[in-house]
């Protein structure tokens, strides 16, 4: 047989199949969506130490997996889905003291002022009363 041949023989054969069949991709390959935000969480309760220990390891850990429930319990709620409130209650709670635990701050580092509308609106009050009290005066 000449190469010519050989060509045209092998163009006009069908590939054999592969005895491996190419596996499905599954629809999700991602992890699930509570394993990536408690990753997220952990890794974000642990980014300022440098080298941190073993305890402050599981005060992240815990205070993650407990930071996260209370984020379902919220979106259960959020959904219209029955909530104990006792249990959103206890868990926020408990959330507190683990970030307390962690060395986490969870009030604000000022006080925080009164609001420029309420400033405003006190203003307007003031003035109203003000002027009652003149029309009040000069109409006696």
């Amino acid at each position: 047989m000449t190469a010519a041949k050989r060509s045209t023989i092998h163009t006009q054969i069908p590939a054999k199949p592969c005895r491996r069949r190419a596996k499905p991709v599954p629809k999700y390959q991602t992890k699930r969506a509570a394993t990536r935000r408690f990753n997220a969480l952990l890794r974000q309760f642990l980014a300022g130490r440098a080298a941190p220990t073993v305890v402050e390891q599981g005060l992240a850990r815990q205070a993650a997996a407990v930071m996260l429930r209370c984020e379902q319990l919220q979106a259960q709620l959020v959904r219209g889905e029955a909530v104990d409130p006792l249990a959103l209650v206890r868990t926020t709670g408990e959330l507190r003291r683990a970030l307390r635990a962690l060395g986490v701050r969870t009030e604000p580092e000022e006080p925080i002022g009164t609001p420029p509308g309420l400033e405003i609106a006190r203003a307007r009050w003031a003035e109203a009363e003000a002027r009652a009290q003149r029309t009040t005066t000069n109409g006696k």
